[in-house]
């Protein structure tokens, strides 16, 4: 949290100082983003440097092998992103491969996903936080309460913002544009937008889960065979469904990273030693 809040408040401070006070435009913008994610790093890294330090009886050999251990978790959360990166860019690429219409709709409707994935995120934090301090405790029995506490939430939240598409979702069209042609052709494609907290919910909750007990290559496992599954469903649906097979796709690949990240979860329970 120290880290989130200081580098917010760096990155606003150059950014305002750039711009209004040098006259840099987006320059300086830029400018003050680069300078605040170095800032983060140099934080983070001086927090890591102190807690290391607190810690009694890990010889350098020790702490050498943490260190190689954070490193390949963030290696693999990285490889997962571009799997997650290059889904959404196809996403856009495709969709304004059908027209500057089909292109308005889907982006006004992936504001939906965007909305969604910021609660949960919400959670996945939460997962990250309980779920490593459980799995460090090597409580077994912890950890599979807080798994199945941060599960029933994220079904909860599911199911409201699923109510929430089903009897808004046409006024929340309404909210972000004012173009009526894009908000008419938008309704046929209104049911996947409806789809996307039940099947994306178990996705987001579980990444927390999975980066808080550091089983990190079974998240890039699981996000490596949806996005395969999101290409094999596009290509073999295009031609017959056309834009709905986009979404057929991006439906799929959200429930399957789920699905196959609640199929390994007791790889990750049986790497728990209970004490």
């Amino acid at each position: 949290m120290y880290v989130a809040v200081l580098q917010n408040i760096i990155n606003v401070i150059f950014s305002l100082l750039f711009v209004l006070v040098f006259k840099m435009k987006i320059e300086g913008v830029a400018y003050g983003t680069l300078i605040a994610q170095w800032s983060g790093w140099a934080i983070a890294m001086f927090f890591a440097m102190k807690r290391i330090k607190l810690i009694k009886g890990f010889g350098k050999a020790h702490i050498t092998l943490k260190w190689i251990d954070i490193f390949s978790v963030n290696r693999d959360i990285f490889i997962r992103t571009l799997f997650l990166v290059s889904v959404n860019l196809s996403f856009t690429a495709v969709g304004a491969r059908h027209g500057d219409i089909i292109l308005s709709v889907n982006t006004l409707l992936m504001t939906f996903f965007t909305i969604f994935s910021y609660i949960m995120d919400g959670f996945a934090f939460a997962a990250e936080a309980l779920c490593g301090k459980a799995y460090g405790e090597e409580d077994k029995t912890k950890f599979s309460l807080t798994v199945r506490r941060l599960m029933r939430w994220g079904l909860y939240m599911a199911i409201v913002f699923t109510l929430l598409y089903i009897g808004s979702g046409n006024h929340l069209l309404g909210l972000i544009t004012n173009n009526k042609d894009v908000i008419a052709a938008a309704s046929p494609y209104m049911l996947w937008a409806i789809l996307i907290p039940i099947c994306g919910f178990m996705a987001f909750v579980f990444d927390g889960i999975y980066i808080g007990s550091t089983a990190t290559r079974y998240m890039l496992i699981s996000s490596f065979i949806a996005t395969i599954c999101f290409y094999t469903v596009y290509f073999s649906l295009e031609s017959r469904f056309g834009n709905h097979a986009l979404w057929i796709a991006f439906i799929l690949f959200l429930l399957m990273r789920g699905v196959i990240q609640y199929a390994l979860l007791n790889k990750v329970k049986s790497k728990i030693v209970q004490l």
